[in-house]
């Protein structure tokens, strides 16, 4: 059987996250979008003082049990507490966290960050053909984030590929590599280990 939740009908559901607790949770792109909590056959939507903007991007649950959100209008540690923003130093991309269950933050153009306090620091990656040299923040261009069941980092780009990054150390594809595309739209790993990426130009 499908059910239906007409408490999200007048949006487009951009996440889903799943958390400890057996809730739901869904972000939506809408004039005035909002995070809904989804248990049972019911779906209770909640928006901050200030509004998240026109979209929820993405969600993650960290070690701690916190519930993040990342919107237009910056990053909100949404629970457990009242919910909080953090401003951003560029558009907010994907979330995800590390194997140790740290928050780590993908921004566009601005590299993949990590929330310490209430302070970013910006994650230390160093090319894996030339260990001394670090790559530069706006060519970590986050778009769509993973990790795998390895501990690695997989950061699909919005024009500029995808780079894995490993012990701190990051390999770049591309399309002249064989990629499908430049432009990151999906990452996925199967049950086999195997990683998929979808692009604008296919799979």
């Amino acid at each position: 059987d499908l059910t239906r939740y007409p408490e999200l009908d007048d949006g487009f559901v951009t996440s889903l996250l799943e958390d400890r607790d057996g809730t739901v949770w869904a972000g939506k792109l809408a004039n005035d979008s909002e995070v809904c909590a989804i248990s049972g056959e019911r779906a209770q939507c909640h928006k901050p003082d200030g509004g998240f903007g026109t979209f929820v991007w993405s969600l993650a649950e960290d070690a701690s049990g916190v519930l993040w959100v990342a919107a237009e209008t910056g990053l909100w540690r949404w629970k457990p507490g009242p919910p909080k923003r953090y401003e951003m130093p560029g558009r907010l991309g994907d979330l995800i966290t590390s194997a140790d269950g740290e928050l780590l933050i993908g921004l566009r153009g601005a590299g993949l960050k990590r929330l310490v306090g209430d302070e970013l620091e910006s994650l230390s990656i160093r090319s894996a053909v030339d260990p001394s040299e670090q790559v530069p923040d706006h060519v970590v261009n986050s778009n769509k984030l993973l990790r795998d069941r390895e501990g690695g980092v997989w950061i699909g780009t919005d024009g500029l590929g995808l780079h894995h990054v490993k012990d701190g150390k990051a390999d770049t594809f591309s399309s002249a590599a064989g990629l499908s595309g430049n432009i990151s739209c999906s990452l996925f790993e199967d049950r086999e280990g195997n990683i998929w990426f979808a692009s604008d130009k296919g799979l």
